[in-house]
């Protein structure tokens, strides 16, 4: 079994840690205090493609993993 990421794969890898990395450490404390994620993070999330990648593009996901592995 290859368990070799994707060129996709590795793509949506480094947005999501750049993204994650360039988070201040307040705002996320904040998100978790709040349990609330703020509009511009969300809005943030979609531009990179990031925000639902599970959900369908029919229903505001970005659609981008249609496959989840069961281990």
């Amino acid at each position: 079994m290859d368990f070799k990421l994707t060129k996709e794969q590795e793509l949506i890898q480094r947005a999501a840690r750049e993204f994650a990395e360039k988070e201040p450490s307040a705002r996320v404390e904040s998100i978790i205090e709040d349990n609330k994620v703020p509009d511009a993070v969300i809005r943030e999330l979609k531009e990179l493609d990031l925000f639902a990648l599970f959900m369908p593009e029919t229903y505001g996901g970005a659609g981008r993993i249609t496959r989840v592995m069961s281990w």
